[in-house]
């Protein structure tokens, strides 16, 4: 018999926001990863541009992680008359495998690639599920002239970087981070080019991205 359902993504309810696409696959372990095309970033509707999100449970999916983004730029929706089922997802015990098309380079529709190193995503001990979720605190917010950036990685990533995107997804501002050995930080990152809106801060790390900080800039 099937066990009661468990809703994977992870944004608020009734909030017209679409998820569909899906596709899974288990590692040899049995961890489980799913990913879909999600609109959360980009506005309600199926037209919506879309990212593409993942989520992963390491106890037979009786819990999923928090859902974390794949791509690092939205997509405008584009209806294929045939093979719209785009997504491909593979797992191992390390690693996650996520292969999609999108249109971001419009007119061409592209194949797009990208792996996650799961130990940014999930811990063994007693083969349970947590999620490494770095400090991430962003202020002033709203902001006019510049933001200061204060988090702390759950390891030390001298490759960080943040990176601020725009309603629909464009990558406005990439900075890289100094950090110390224990992987602490703080940055100050000027906005005084950015128009009125809200934008939207991660932090990259090893092909991983954490946060979606929201904030408005005046």
């Amino acid at each position: 018999s099937w066990s009661t359902p468990i809703r994977v993504n992870d944004d608020p309810l009734s909030n017209g926001i679409e998820q569909d696409m899906v596709w899974a696959d288990f590692s040899p372990s049995g961890k489980l990863s799913v990913g879909w095309r999600d609109r959360r970033l980009n506005g309600t509707g199926v037209n919506a541009p879309f990212d593409i999100y993942a989520a992963v449970s390491a106890n037979a999916a009786s819990t999923f992680s928090s859902n974390f983004r794949v791509t690092s730029v939205a997509s405008p929706y584009f209806l294929l008359e045939q093979g719209n089922s785009f997504i491909g997802c593979a797992m191992s015990d390390s690693d996650l495998y996520l292969n999609w098309g999108d249109y971001r380079n419009s007119p061409d529709w592209d194949i797009y690639f990208n792996r996650i190193d799961l130990s940014n995503v999930i811990t063994s001990a007693k083969d349970t599920l947590t999620v490494a979720k770095p400090f991430i605190e962003l202020f002033p917010n709203p902001a006019k002239q510049s933001i200061q950036v204060s988090l702390s990685l759950p390891h030390d990533h001298p490759t960080s970087e943040i990176i601020i995107f725009n309603s629909v997804g464009q990558t406005m501002k990439t900075v890289a981070l100094s950090a110390n050995h224990s992987g602490e930080y703080l940055q100050q990152i000027g906005i005084s080019e950015l128009t009125s809106g809200i934008y939207y801060l991660f932090v990259r790390s090893n092909n991983s991205y954490y946060g979606n900080i929201t904030f408005v800039k005046e």
